[in-house]
């Protein structure tokens, strides 16, 4: 692999190596990357795509790890975990809005607007993941996506080698999807969220408190990457199916392979439960996965699309 001698003497110490994956990750699965590297600022995250490409070495954005599941081989690549955390509320002619940068986390997000009595994702609280993974995968839960909040995200255009804002039609948005997993070139930087003044600070800890709970108290603990799978939509008839359900209906739960297991609690968790003599791996995963999908397909004639990112070692 060509070294990328211009960031060492631009950014020294920035690129590390050999760094294992598993560490950043929910699911607690991924070898090491040949070269790794954590952004403080947005310029070094452009530098350091810009040099990969130049120099022909694949790269890979990870964002909190909550859906990423990496090869236990690793990544033959550069593997960039941007560490630019910047929050800021600031009032508009429409309301009131927070910019954050990309590698904030969502969580950070939803405490921030609470504290200026700016209400609307607070039953978002518990999820994982920054806000550069919600926007480009159009995260949501409880009826509301990104997309119903967002107003722009700044964005870094590799290709074009400039910084663009692209706004909430740009984003073309649908289910947990966005324009941004069709043009990896599209870079997330920042992202500014529309916020109502409909419950105040007091409010919404109550309503965190309980919506903590009810997460608590439906999901199983340990280590996971959240939903496995996508909920469906039937096209003909426009019903919407659980993934959980269908699971859950096809006697999944408790099924296990190696160290991955399906969640006793919910049918769409699929739980790392290896041990240091069988530890859990990228194949276990992809296993359970398939069987599932099998299954759901051969007794509910459903298709199940996985929600979990599955990235390869890349030889």
């Amino acid at each position: 692999m060509p070294p990328m001698t211009n960031m060492d003497q631009i950014y020294p110490g920035l690129i590390q190596k050999n760094i294992p994956l598993a560490p950043f990750t929910s699911f607690q699965i991924g070898g090491p990357a040949d070269l790794y590297a954590e952004p403080k600022r947005p310029e070094e995250l452009e530098a350091l795509v810009t040099e990969a490409v130049k120099n022909g070495i694949p790269y890979y954005i990870l964002g909190g790890g909550s859906n990423t599941l990496f090869s236990d081989k690793g990544f033959r690549g550069l593997v960039i975990r941007p560490q630019f955390k910047a929050i800021a509320v600031t009032a508009t002619a429409d309301g009131n809005s927070i910019t954050a940068e990309a590698g904030a986390l969502l969580s950070q997000v939803i405490r921030t607007a609470a504290k200026h009595d700016l209400s609307g994702m607070e039953v978002w609280i518990g999820l994982p993941g920054t806000v550069g993974g919600a926007v480009r995968g159009n995260a949501g839960a409880g009826g509301k996506e990104i997309k119903d909040f967002l107003s722009s995200a700044t964005i870094f255009d590799l290709k074009q080698q400039k910084i663009v804002e692209y706004s909430n039609a740009d984003l073309e948005f649908d289910y947990r999807h966005s324009t941004l997993k069709d043009k990896p070139h599209l870079i997330v930087l920042s992202a500014t969220f529309r916020f109502e003044k409909k419950l105040s600070a007091e409010e919404q800890r109550v309503l965190m408190q309980h919506t903590l709970a009810q997460r608590h108290a439906t999901q199983p603990k340990g280590h996971s990457a959240g939903c496995a799978f996508k909920n469906e939509i039937d096209p003909r008839t426009h019903i919407a199916y659980s993934a959980g359900k269908l699971i859950d209906e096809c006697g999944l739960k408790g099924t296990r392979i190696g160290g991955i297991e399906v969640s006793n609690i919910h049918g769409n968790f699929l739980q790392n439960v290896g041990t240091p003599d069988q530890p859990a791996t990228q194949q276990d995963v992809l296993d359970v996965i398939a069987l599932i999908k099998k299954t759901v397909k051969e007794k509910k004639n459903i298709d199940l699309h996985e929600e979990v990112q599955i990235i390869r070692e890349r030889e």
